[in-house]
């Protein structure tokens, strides 16, 4: 049975595995050809003038095992409103 992720794409996620961990932003999730889940992520801009690449991937066993915070990007769907629901009146005859 595959596994469902709440994490999706614009999300914003905070892996704990240093004091200095930062949010960072979700660009995709995928699924390699062996059924592994892993998560694209945006790299920071002082990262990237360090010479490093705009992307980095995590494989999401790993962050499952070190744990995480997460930020929806997307306010929940709201329920439909319903119509006020009228006290039951006495029959005044």
């Amino acid at each position: 049975m595959r596994e469902r992720l709440s994490i999706h794409p614009g999300d914003l996620i905070r892996c704990p595995d240093r004091p200095t961990a930062r949010w960072h932003k979700v660009v995709k999730v995928g699924r390699h050809k062996d059924g592994s889940r892993y998560l694209t992520l945006r790299r920071a801009r002082f990262w990237r003038l360090l010479g490093f690449g705009p992307l980095q991937r995590l494989e999401w066993s790993w962050v499952k095992q070190v744990g995480y915070g997460l930020r929806k990007s997307r306010s929940p769907v709201l329920a439909a409103p319903t119509a006020p629901q009228e006290a039951p009146c006495a029959d005044p005859s």
